[in-house]
């Protein structure tokens, strides 16, 4: 939780979002150092450290450095005797302990760490997760997610496989949609090579401005973020249901707005 003047990723963002709102996203998704690299830290809801995944960043891009491997933090504590070789690893969400501070927010999940850290810099409406790739996904997973709306956002070329996981888990009663926004507004190139989120929301502000206007029309997602909120419009403050809904829509657009001009 510290060394931060040397982790790429995080360098990264302090050119593209405003310190205060990266440092309380570091904070709140307890984001490491390690020897330069980040360190993406999985706890789970009772506060557990599963595990880390260790990335080293290139801090002008964004992007992961070619030059170093991607590493896990139990595999090198493996390596040092802290931990026995019997140990094994039982992976949860990356974010996974942010769910119990939100219990009503829609969820939203993604493949990488750093596109659910990006994407909750620029949309705070949903608790961004990440499973760690396109193969961790699966109904069996998502189970811990009963009594959500979860919404997912596969990469450029992962829709059909991730389609076919929120039918599995819708059919076992999860509240849960996959949304086809890159894979109806990705250019072909785009989605082979597995563009994700992120890339579209590091765009020029037109593209994201773009990109979001999509999400308000489009995309169940972004209805359910904006349905939450004109429910306590209409309930707690007793506005009729088309006023509401009006305001919640008002609403979104005009923090979407605030975080471009930022």
């Amino acid at each position: 939780m510290t060394g931060y003047d040397r982790n790429g990723f995080v360098q990264f963002l302090l050119t593209r979002f405003d310190a205060a709102a990266v440092n309380h996203s570091v904070a709140r998704y307890l984001i490491g150092t390690d020897e330069g690299r980040c360190v993406f830290w999985q706890v789970d809801g009772q506060g557990r450290i599963r595990t880390g995944k260790l990335i080293a960043y290139n801090p002008a891009t964004g992007k992961r450095r070619k030059d170093t491997n991607p590493n896990w933090s139990h595999a090198e504590l493996k390596k040092r005797g802290v931990l026995p070789d019997s140990f094994e690893l039982a992976q949860c969400f990356f974010g996974d302990h942010l769910l119990k501070a939100e219990p009503s927010a829609p969820v939203a999940i993604v493949e990488a760490e750093k596109t659910a850290v990006i994407a909750s810099l620029i949309l705070p409406e949903f608790v961004w997760l990440a499973c760690g790739g396109k193969t961790q996904l699966s109904a069996g997973r998502l189970a811990t997610l009963r009594n959500r709306r979860v919404l997912l956002f596969p990469d450029g070329d992962g829709f059909e496989r991730w389609q076919s996981i929120a039918n599995e888990a819708a059919a076992q009663g999860l509240d849960i949609r996959c949304s086809d926004l890159i894979e109806r507004q990705g250019a072909a190139e785009e989605k082979a090579e597995g563009f994700d989120l992120a890339d579209y929301l590091l765009a020029s502000v037109e593209q994201r401005n773009a990109f979001a206007q999509l999400l308000i029309e489009a995309d169940e997602g972004t209805r359910y973020a904006i349905e939450e909120r004109a429910a306590v419009y209409e309930f707690d403050a007793g506005f009729a249901r088309d006023e509401a809904e009006a305001m919640a829509a008002r609403e979104w657009q005009g923090h979407w707005s605030e975080r471009q001009a930022a």
